[in-house]
């Protein structure tokens, strides 16, 4: 296990804040939107009153552990032993109570941190699981998701995309009024941070194919795999109005000022929400897929079909169909009805409890 900030270690010591430690990790494969959404509860958490400390796994792309204001430990990977050394790190730090926010929580490793006496709070989006963990915090709307079973007697579930982590700058967008008039001249295009079957560019090409006079802005995070390939894209069409965007530490204000956005149907399909920008989903994964379905019944957003299976017809008529203001200010309502950006505030708020050992607390 490595530090990333020994003196902050030091000063965390002697802090007379209660301490809440984060476990989150990141992958070429699960991408890090798990790292993400800890990046935004810890830096909440620290502007709270309590004192974060975080551990992610080897993977993460160092772009990300830089932008964390608090101590960041490194592990190799969150097995068994990993989690058995963090666990014994965080009780010689002092500490009582973590969030996690691992792909693949079990309850094996939850019994690990209860074994040092820890209170255990779980981010997780799959449900269909046994936890024993105190309190989990699903953030999907897919009510499918929900389910858990627990031998813990004092087991909590709090779910719905209310509880997603977002930037505080998502209440800033979700509070100002949106017009909208003419056709959509401006679309962005965010298919996560890692993007792994290469959607972006297919997509990319179709919308300015089939759009040529419209603005692109194209948004690629720390663990992109395809930049060779963007590069090259890019340099077959100089004439396109293509902007990129890289590791933005929020894309509040860029999905506020776009009248589409393209996403794979993870959090960012919140987040398109919160602003009230329509989202058209490319999925990459099942669960994604689901996500983007579950807001379409909803009210906000258009599910297409997998990223690197939809067709330039369909991009056409997807964009065309938000061509109309009436219907992206439609879809701005749903979507803003729907997330509200305070999940951040909600998670903590349990956390809180959790530290004071209020068990009287409401989700």
């Amino acid at each position: 296990m490595s530090s990333v900030n020994n003196e902050a270690d030091k000063a965390f010591r002697n802090s007379p804040l209660p301490a809440l430690a984060f476990l989150a990790e990141a992958s070429g494969n699960i991408g890090t939107g798990h790292v993400v959404e800890i990046l935004v509860l810890a830096g909440r958490a620290g502007s709270s009153g309590m004192e974060p400390v975080v551990w992610v796994n080897a993977e993460t792309p160092p772009q990300l552990i830089e932008r964390f204001p608090c101590p960041v430990h490194i592990v190799p990977r969150f097995d068994d032993a990993g989690i058995r050394a963090i666990a014994g790190a965080m009780r010689t730090l002092g500490m009582e109570r973590v969030v996690t926010n691992l792909r693949n929580i079990d309850s094996r490793q939850i019994t690990i941190l209860k074994e040092h006496s820890l209170g255990v709070l779980c981010i997780d989006e799959w449900g269909g699981r046994h936890l024993d963990c105190d309190v989990v915090v699903n953030p999907s709307p897919v009510t499918a998701f929900h389910r858990y079973s627990s031998g813990n007697p004092a087991f909590r579930l709090c779910a719905g995309v209310e509880f997603l982590p977002l930037w505080a700058d998502y209440h800033t967008v979700h509070a100002a009024d949106r017009r909208h008039q003419g056709l959509v001249r401006k679309a962005v295009l965010s298919m996560g941070g890692v993007d792994r079957t290469g959607a972006t560019i297919n997509l990319a090409a179709a919308l300015l194919d089939e759009r040529p006079d419209l603005e692109l802005h194209v948004v690629i995070g720390a663990g992109f795999a395809h930049r060779d390939k963007l590069a090259a894209f890019r340099e077959t069409r100089p004439s396109a109005r293509l902007t990129l965007h890289e590791n933005l530490s929020s894309l509040a204000e860029l999905f506020s000022q776009c009248d589409v956005g393209f996403t794979a149907g993870g959090n960012t399909l919140a987040e398109l929400a919160c602003a009230g920008t329509p989202a058209l989903v490319a999925f990459e994964d099942p669960h994604e897929e689901a996500q983007g379905k579950a807001f379409q019944r909803r009210g906000f957003g258009c599910c297409l079909g997998p990223g690197t299976a939809v067709e330039r017809g369909q991009v056409r008529d997807a964009v065309g169909f938000f061509d109309d203001p009436d219907v992206r200010a439609r879809h701005c309502r749903a979507g803003k009805a729907l997330v509200d950006g305070r999940g951040a505030e909600r998670i903590l708020d349990i956390a809180a409890a959790m530290l004071s050992h209020d068990s009287t607390f409401a989700p």
